[in-house]
């Protein structure tokens, strides 16, 4: 699980000390990088570490907190970080600036331990479903791409010259001019594709079209990492196996700028089917996945000497199972998060290194997937676990941890078998243990509230309430007459 990056701005010490203590003792995936005085302090650190969450203390001098959170806006229009104010009063127009600047919560001083830590909870999971999006995007971006190409390019058969270009940087308006200075006169049509805005393929309906002089060439470089030429007349799937083929060239230093793809050993012009690989690792049953794999490997095998296309199915793969992970809510293993970098296949020194570091994917992620699509096993594991530690301090992130799960994919789990929440069901078990050391002992309601897990005995007697409609007080006298 992530650790989201925490800082605190408050003009009084004993408060960034104490906010800083509570969240260590939280076990959240939470870290305090920083604290300030002021607004300005804050604004600096603010520069500096770029955290995920940041709590604000709405009146302090210098620049109050609402002012420097307004002013982050300003500077970072696209800033994700998550800013919860702290306020001693309760002043209806700073509330509404509040909202205003975009704070998502806010917190009243003095603040209750459970009350804090359940705002925390709540951003931490927004942050991980957000998360989760993003992951998805990315692992989605290849079949966007060619779906995309798809829809632009609908002729069954097509004829022309195809300049595949992965970009330097992300597509700019500025590139589209410099193209259009490099090629003024030419019919070429510049089609880009969203998943990451760097990869822009050129068409020309003319086979055959002139891509490079020595001044274009040099030009060329200044856009484009690599590029991949295609020319002919061919079926569109065709062209898009060869294109495909050589999009993750661009991982291996020493490649030629220009690549032709139609230098691709015939046999090799496949590609892989990534709805039939992914069908497979989710029906479990029948192990499918496996004899996917090994028919895959067998072809490879067939020509080992090419260690390229070894890579190719390695990133068309983990592509796969990371769609999968994020489709459950899971949280990518390290390794699959790794396989996305250029450098994820330095750990490999021959092609059985690889070979067993797919099946080891596969198999990790077949075993998760079958916990899961299983009858509530998950669900009767966190509820043992509740009443085996009910005494402890519980929250939704503790659970998740505990079971390898992302909190908003426990809790939605949870809520969809049971019919109520975690937080909920902890409750209520908490206060039925409650009632009974309440009906069979004379120990004192702090006691009581200590040994089912709060440690707050004001904050026991309002729970207590919500859930039986009386107090501890009340309910124990009521029980005694009985």
């Amino acid at each position: 699980m992530p650790v989201y990056r925490v800082c605190i701005a408050d003009d009084e010490l004993y408060v960034r000390k104490s906010i800083t203590q509570r969240i260590e003792k939280s076990k959240l995936p939470l870290l305090v990088v920083g604290t300030a005085e002021n607004g300005e302090k804050g604004w600096e650190l603010f520069n500096k570490e770029k955290p995920d969450i940041f709590l604000v203390d709405i009146k302090m001098p210098m620049q109050d907190g609402l002012g420097m959170i307004e002013k982050i806006k300003k500077e970072y229009r696209n800033v994700k970080t998550k800013f919860i104010v702290i306020s001693g009063y309760d002043d209806f127009e700073y509330m509404q600036k509040a909202i205003q600047v975009g704070v998502v919560d806010y917190i009243r001083k003095p603040f209750e331990s459970e009350q804090f830590i359940r705002v925390l909870e709540k951003i931490c999971s927004q942050l991980e479903e957000e998360e989760i999006e993003e992951s998805k995007k990315m692992t989605k971006g290849r079949m966007i791409f060619w779906r995309d190409f798809y829809k632009v390019m609908k002729h069954k058969e097509v004829s022309g010259t195809f300049l595949l270009l992965y970009q330097k940087d992300m597509l700019s308006q500025a590139n589209v001019w410099k193209l259009e200075k490099i090629y003024p006169d030419s019919d070429w049509k510049y089609i880009c594709f969203h998943s990451t805005n760097q990869i822009l393929l050129l068409y020309s309906d003319r086979p055959g079209t002139p891509v490079f002089a020595s001044h274009k060439s040099d030009a060329l470089m200044d856009i484009a990492r690599y590029a991949v030429l295609y020319s002919g007349r061919e079926s569109l799937d065709q062209i898009l196996q060869c294109l495909e083929q050589n999009l993750d060239r661009r991982f291996y230093p020493g490649t030629p700028f220009l690549i032709k793809a139609d230098t691709i050993p015939e046999k090799h012009k496949t590609v892989w089917d990534l709805h039939e690989l992914e069908a497979a690792l989710k029906n479990t049953r029948e192990n499918q996945y496996q004899v996917l794999i090994r028919k895959i490997v067998g072809e490879l095998e067939a020509d080992n000497e090419n260690f390229i296309y070894y890579t190719e199915f390695f990133h068309v793969f983990n592509a796969v199972i990371a769609s999968i992970y994020t489709s459950y809510g899971l949280n990518l293993p390290d390794d699959i998060s790794r396989s996305f970098s250029p450098m994820a296949l330095a750990d490999f020194n021959r092609s059985e290194d690889l070979l067993k570091s797919v099946n080891a994917s596969a198999e990790a992620l077949v075993t998760k997937v079958r916990e899961l699509t299983g009858r509530s096993e998950i669900v009767d594991n966190v509820i043992r676990y509740i009443k085996n530690h009910y005494k402890e301090d519980i929250n939704l992130n503790v659970l998740a941890n505990e079971f390898f799960l992302s909190p908003a994919y426990l809790s939605r789990k949870f809520s969809q078998t049971t019919g109520v929440s975690i937080m909920s069901y902890l409750e209520d078990y908490r206060i039925n243990v409650a009632t009974d050391l309440l009906k069979g002992s004379e120990r004192s309601i702090s006691e009581i509230a200590d040994q089912v897990g709060y440690y707050d005995a004001n904050y026991f007697t309002k729970i207590f309430k919500k859930v039986k409609g009386i107090t501890p007080k009340e309910f124990r006298k009521m029980s005694k007459s009985c």
